[in-house]
């Protein structure tokens, strides 16, 4: 391993040139990937897969097959509550035990969820709080957007709440064609609780760019602001509201469009991967210019590959505040292995600190 700490930016610069075993390796494969990236103040306090036997019983308690469940305990500031992860072979099966599931709990839509062929559930726990926030703290929140919305909805910010997200029906649809001037194969609506406050995202999802173009300029002659209405392509969204600077930072805030600083770190990984140093380091501040010239990342990015195997490609970025600095984690597949490469920004958008490192929880950070 190789550590180099500087401390006049107030953080350190890890490159950690980390060996990576295939015990690590296979530990990611199942569902405990869902509980490696937990914020700070969570913590996994034990985990066990259910044996066959108990997994056949509940499997007929609940009237649905179910090939894996896990139980995991996990505590925030000294609260405890257990999630249960729930396998099952088929969307059919998935749905009968979703229903199950949310029928022990009185229908109550913050204790379970379904994701694909998942289905979550948080037990031993009385307080929707809790549970709401160790849906959040899981990366969860997304699995409750209709699949319209996942489109372009890629994350969920702090104090951002999904109250409901559905695609509305067939004739629904076509009426709101109709009135906008154009054809819409699927129309999402996505209702937000924005501290306290109730805020509609719509995503309409067309044939073409032609037809999403004539919708985005329809919808734009009703509104105060351009900002309440993008187009993506063939997608167009559209917030719904009166707060124009909310809908300003919710494109950005949704995952929708990246952040300059995401835009940056990307950027970067995509320079390293091209053997383009000189054009990676432009963007560091003083010390790391000092520290980690162009030739020493090269040297640095070289002995990662020789460990970890040749760049494939970038498979996700997420954005977190550590100790008053924005992290950007670029999550990136190599031959033999997934890493991050965590990129931490001062206050004037410059590149302080770089980590190259497995995927890790808060409490390994």
């Amino acid at each position: 391993m190789v550590r180099r700490i500087v401390g006049t930016t107030g953080i350190g610069l890890w490159l950690g040139l980390i060996a990576l075993t295939a015990g690590l390796q296979a530990k990611a494969n199942g569902n405990e990937q869902m509980f490696k990236n937990l914020p700070e103040g969570w913590k996994v306090e034990k985990s066990i897969v259910v044996s066959k036997e108990q997994t056949q019983v509940i499997s007929h308690n609940l009237g649905g097959e179910i090939n894996k469940l896990t139980n995991t305990i996990i505590s925030f500031k000294g609260q405890q509550l257990q999630v249960n992860v729930i396998q099952c072979p088929t969307n059919e099966q998935t749905e009968k035990i979703y229903k199950a599931v949310l029928q022990s709990h009185n229908g109550v839509a913050d204790y379970a969820l379904r994701d694909k062929d998942l289905v979550v559930e948080f037990a031993q726990c009385n307080d929707v709080k809790l549970a709401i926030q160790a849906r959040r703290a899981l990366g969860l929140e997304l699995a409750r957007l209709d699949s319209v919305a996942r489109k372009l909805i890629r994350k969920i910010p702090t104090g951002w709440q999904v109250e409901n997200s559905f695609i509305a029906s067939p004739e629904q649809t076509d009426a709101v064609g109709k009135k906008l001037g154009s054809r819409i194969k699927k129309l999402s609506n996505t209702i937000f609780s924005v501290q306290g406050k109730r805020f509609q995202v719509n995503v309409f999802d067309c044939a073409t760019p032609e037809e999403a173009g004539k919708i985005n300029n329809n919808i734009l002659k009703m509104k105060a602001d351009p900002a309440f209405c993008l187009q993506f392509n063939s997608l167009v969204v559209e917030f719904v509201g009166s707060n124009v600077e909310l809908a300003k930072k919710a494109v950005y805030e949704l995952g929708i469009m990246p952040t300059r600083i995401e835009t940056q770190a990307k950027n970067l990984v995509k320079n390293l991967a091209n053997g383009n140093y000189e054009k990676a380091v432009e963007n560091f501040d003083s010390t790391m210019k000092q520290v980690l010239p162009a030739e020493n990342l090269k040297q640095v990015w070289e002995s990662l590959i020789v460990q970890a195997g040749a760049f494939v490609e970038q498979r996700g970025v997420r954005e977190e505040k550590i100790l008053g600095y924005n992290a950007v984690f670029v999550t990136c597949q190599f031959e033999k292995s997934v890493l991050d490469t965590k990129v931490v920004f001062n206050d004037k958008e410059q590149i302080a600190g770089l980590f190259f490192g497995p995927p890790q929880t808060a409490a390994e950070k």
